[in-house]
């Protein structure tokens, strides 16, 4: 190293310096993307899947609301039937849905224990 002229030296150190930048960037980028891409994987199989389950909830609760206020105007039997099947396909996805969130769901479960019971009389 000592034969070597300045020129020379600061070119090799630039090499050595931009071999060692190429390595971390690799070294950065593959690490990063994988725990980018864990990160994704959990939160579509978790917090996404929960948040798409609550807004079915509310669907649901909407559509027993529309039902239930064409039931009690509507006085054509063959749509009170089709209300009436709607309806219990609505209650149905909210039970499906109201199961989904207690397993899944970690946080305010005495909230959704709540929910799960229903109405409270009195």
């Amino acid at each position: 190293m000592k034969n070597l002229s300045i020129g020379k030296k600061l070119s090799f150190t630039f090499g050595i310096i931009l071999i060692l930048y190429i390595g971390a960037l690799f070294i950065a980028l593959f690490l990063g993307m994988r725990t980018v891409g864990n990160s994704f994987s959990g939160f579509y199989s978790g917090p996404h899947e929960v948040i798409y389950t609550a807004v079915d909830l509310r669907r649901a609760i909407q559509i027993v609301e529309k039902d239930l206020l064409k039931m009690t105007t509507q006085n054509n039997q063959e749509e009170l039937t089709q209300c009436q099947e709607e309806m219990n396909q609505a209650v149905e996805d909210f039970s499906s849905d109201i199961t989904f969130l207690k397993n899944n769901l970690t946080s305010c479960v005495r909230q959704v224990k709540m929910l799960a019971k229903g109405p409270q009389k009195g």
